[in-house]
């Protein structure tokens, strides 16, 4: 359901930018093709409709159609596909279903830290990279980004391990510099990190 019930006699030109999209969208599966090409589908969407868009497109799913989908959106091409096709700059970086990508890095966990206004990232970096070694933590840098970095917990890490190193970011923050930090899984987003 893609909310344009209320919108059926407005003319399309007289609908709003993400009301056209979604039209554009339902008028792509009209007459049940075979193969249906949606270029960038969400783009311009708000949060609440790309995910409205996504569920109408996985409810358009069937045995004898293909769906081709193409997008920015990492968490999208999670949600809606069984196999996906990864580019950077035009060139194929990694191909398989959404398990298979996620398992080929070399991390479980990524942790997130931005460092304080004053603090010196690079040499946070490399002290916490020493912490985390000297627990037993295997880690590798994913990327950084101003007072950001992204720090991946290898995943030859347990459980037990991984959490040890979130308690050895967390009773260190004033040493590390750290101004906040978060937890994610790896996800198809982690592939451009790398």
């Amino acid at each position: 359901d893609l909310n344009l019930d209320e919108q059926w006699e407005v003319r399309a030109g007289n609908l709003s930018g993400g009301q056209r999209r979604c039209l554009s969208v339902m008028l792509a599966f009209a007459g049940g093709p075979e193969l249906v090409v949606l270029d960038e589908p969400s783009t311009g969407l708000d949060e609440s409709a790309r995910r409205k868009l996504s569920q109408a497109i996985l409810g358009a799913r069937n045995p004898s159609r293909a769906i081709l989908v193409s997008t920015h959106y990492m968490d999208e091409a999670e949600y809606i596909a069984d196999e996906v096709v990864l580019l950077d700059d035009g060139q194929l970086i990694a191909k398989g279903s959404v398990p298979e990508l996620t398992s080929s890095l070399d991390s479980s966990l990524v942790l997130r830290v931005i460092f304080r206004p004053n603090a010196d990232p690079s040499q946070c970096i490399t002290l916490l990279a020493r912490k985390l070694a000297a627990n037993g933590i295997h880690s590798q840098l994913c990327g950084t980004a101003g007072r950001s970095a992204s720090i991946g917990l290898r995943r030859e890490s347990s459980i037990k391990e991984q959490d040890k190193a979130l308690r050895t970011v967390e009773d260190s923050l004033d040493e590390l510099q750290i101004e906040t930090f978060s937890v994610s899984t790896v996800n198809l987003g982690h592939f451009f990190d790398w």
